[in-house]
């Protein structure tokens, strides 16, 4: 077994299965580190607490590892105000302060005022959970269990909208970069939706069809028919046969 891990606590077990039966979330809003008393252990599933608990504070941020789909990814900041301690032992709290997950870790010496320290706590999930994450604003970061496509869905665009941006996928505007709607229109004004092929060729088509203005005309390339037209013909025949008679 590796030296420095992480598990689900036995009660965060208990609340994954409450969360598969029920629907309801799993709220992960805050983080704790310690200094174990200065002694480097193993993470004990029947853990409610850590064993010597120096600071806690907001996750920063949790997403699924880009290596690896079954494991989360936590990022916890310890700010310059705080320290004169040893970090070897963090967790995962939910809101209801239920320690979900514990780690070791290690020792990372956190002094007060100088610099800040990220750390980032990795949590292997089991397959079976199917766990799908959600960012919420303000209250913290949600795990959501057992919650698919088809449910997003169902609950409208707006939250739809919401699914999209917690996993950084945004609507494209002239400020950002994101998903915009392809449209065939040449004459339309808006500012959020993307020409297609289609309608970049119809007007290029059209530029290329227009004469221009600084030729005078001499661009025309059936003059005869442009003058016919006109309704000119007959008079240029006339003009025609007047100065021949001359």
């Amino acid at each position: 077994m590796a030296d420095y891990y992480s598990i689900i606590t036995n009660r965060g077990k208990e609340l994954e299965a409450e969360a598969l039966a029920s629907g309801r979330l799993i709220v992960l809003t805050h983080f704790v580190v310690g200094d174990s008393n200065g002694k480097q252990v193993r993470p004990d599933p029947a853990q409610i607490r850590l064993i010597n608990e120096t600071y806690r504070g907001d996750i920063a941020e949790l997403v699924v590892s880009p290596e690896q789909s079954t494991q989360l990814m936590a990022k916890i900041v310890l700010p310059t105000g705080i320290g004169g301690f040893t970090v070897r032992e963090v967790g995962l709290m939910t809101d209801a302060g239920d320690l979900y997950a514990v780690a070791n870790c290690p020792s990372i010496d956190k002094p007060v005022g100088g610099v800040s320290v990220n750390m980032q706590f990795r949590l292997a999930v089991s397959d079976t959970s199917n766990i799908t994450l959600n960012v919420a604003t303000g209250d913290g970061l949600f795990l959501r269990i057992d919650q698919n496509l088809k449910e997003i869905k169902s609950r409208g665009a707006e939250a739809q909208k919401t699914s999209r941006e917690s996993i950084g996928v945004l609507d494209g505007t002239t400020q950002q970069r994101g998903l915009v709607q392809l449209s065939s229109s040449v004459n339309s004004t808006s500012e959020t939706q993307a020409a297609t092929p289609a309608a970049v060729k119809i007007v290029m088509d059209n530029a290329n069809a227009r004469l221009a203005k600084d030729r005078n005309g001499a661009d025309i390339p059936n003059v005869a028919l442009f003058l016919q037209n006109l309704g000119l013909g007959e008079t240029i025949n006339r003009a025609a046969d007047a100065l021949q008679k001359s």
